[in-house]
């Protein structure tokens, strides 16, 4: 209602008029006539009903329709928008225009989020133009030659040509270039190559087409290109704060195939036949479960008898952590015969490439009077075994497990196979003295 006192103030021009008057407590009440209708809006302060009333007054005098009428909310946000791009030096219509345009372009997504990540896109393209720049053939020879001044084993660095040279048959550019869908075109494309003389001979003059790898042989070529790439992360040939391409790329489920190891029978056979410098390797393999490339580098320095225990330094690990394994009776019965004041434990042997081929004559002799072969080499089979006989005489994976070096879930995917605590017991009883029965 019109206060008695009269109104604050009346704004007039060119026939129109706006009217402000006191609503109580600061508060004022601008009021006008458009076509014959009292319009009226409350603002907070008389300053504040002076713009208002200026704004209306000149709107009327535009003769613009009631329709476009703003009511007292829309006015604050509009004077809101206008105090934020004070600061910019932007008029609200062009900041309105830009938005429209920006949504008409990316319908899908907020302004601000596409600027987000267009802002991410030029950080990423940064830190690419500071990487150092390598072709990947440049970058294997390179991984594979600091592999070797670590002194890693023959067996790894020998896997690791293999897999990754052929690897760069199919990439090539610079490393930082390729991205996870043409790893996984290319570990879908995959097909096993021959690789010794024996392979290429069997193969040569054929015309079927080379057999493709299981599942888990995929999944190792995948591990060996995420080896490469994480060297390349270190050596800052790709960026230090996110995983890999071929990290993203696809991992294959592998159901696994039938794990193969020895009987107590089989290795009977095997310990007392093959040459003596080969025993302590058959031991440890079967008694202690050590890989074969820490049987490589162990010395006898390591096997600690008096306190009934073999040290796997870290260095000689293949997971590079230090480990302690018990020296079963059976494998003292084996091995102090053997056994040495320094040096390594197996002389006779230059590298894991080497123990393979001795290994494999060695066994091809083991005949019976036909010229049978009384025994076969088992791909891991001492280590395969050691864990199978032990989880069964011991009935605790965990401690196997830490015996093993490997995780609980690691021994019951690859190594474990279901054997009595009867044939565990015959196993661990494989005396030098005592040869195992049928």
């Amino acid at each position: 209602m019109k206060s008695k006192a009269g109104p604050l103030k009346v704004l007039t021009k060119n026939g129109s008029s706006v009217t402000i008057y006191s609503a109580g407590s600061g508060k004022v009440m601008v009021c006008w006539y458009e076509k014959g209708i009292r319009e009226q809006a409350k603002c907070k302060s008389l300053e504040k009903g002076i713009e208002r009333a200026k704004w209306k007054l000149e709107e009327l005098i535009s003769g613009k329709s009631k329709e476009f009428t703003l009511s007292e909310k829309d006015y604050r946000d509009i004077q809101h928008c206008v105090e934020i791009l004070g600061p910019l030096n932007l008029k609200l219509s062009q900041a309105v225009t830009g938005y429209v345009e920006c949504r008409r372009i990316l319908p899908e997504m907020e302004p601000a989020d596409a600027i987000r990540q267009y802002s991410s896109y030029l950080a990423e393209q940064k830190k690419r133009q500071s990487l150092k720049i390598i072709p990947f053939d440049r970058l294997v020879t390179e991984f594979l030659d600091n592999a070797s001044v670590e002194r890693k084993s023959a067996r790894y660095i020998n896997d690791m040509r293999a897999r990754l040279l052929q690897a760069a048959k199919a990439f090539t550019g610079n490393v930082g270039d390729i991205e996870a869908d043409a790893i996984n075109a290319w570990l879908k494309g995959l097909t096993i190559q021959p690789r010794s003389k024996r392979e290429k001979a069997a193969l040569k003059g054929r015309s079927q087409k080379l057999p493709k790898p299981t599942p888990r042989t995929i999944n190792n070529y995948r591990t060996a290109l995420c080896t490469l790439f994480s060297y390349a992360r270190a050596e800052g040939y790709l960026p230090r704060d996110k995983k890999s391409e071929a990290e993203h790329s696809r991992r294959l489920t592998d159901k696994g195939s039938k794990i193969l190891f020895y009987t107590p029978e089989q290795l009977s056979i095997l310990i007392n036949n093959v040459p003596k410098p080969l025993v302590p390797f058959i031991a440890l393999g079967g008694f202690a479960g050590l890989r074969t490339a820490e049987i490589v580098r162990l010395e006898w320095a390591d096997i600690w008898f008096e306190k009934g225990w073999i040290e796997v330094g870290k260095h000689k690990a293949k997971t590079a952590t230090r480990r302690l394994v018990p020296i079963l009776p059976v494998l003292v019965a084996w091995l102090k015969p053997l056994a040495k004041k320094s040096g390594r434990v197996l002389d006779v042997v230059r590298d894991d490439v080497h123990l393979s081929k001795l290994m494999r004559d060695a066994v091809s002799k083991i005949v019976d009077s036909t010229g049978k072969s009384l025994v076969k080499t088992v791909h891991n089979g001492l280590r395969h075994s050691w864990v199978s006989y032990r989880v069964a005489e011991t009935n605790n994976v965990n401690q196997v497990a830490l015996e093993a070096g490997n995780s609980p879930k690691m021994i019951f995917q690859n190594y474990r196979e279901l054997v009595t605590p009867a044939e565990a017991k015959s196993w661990f009883n494989i005396l030098p003295s005592k040869p195992a029965k049928k």
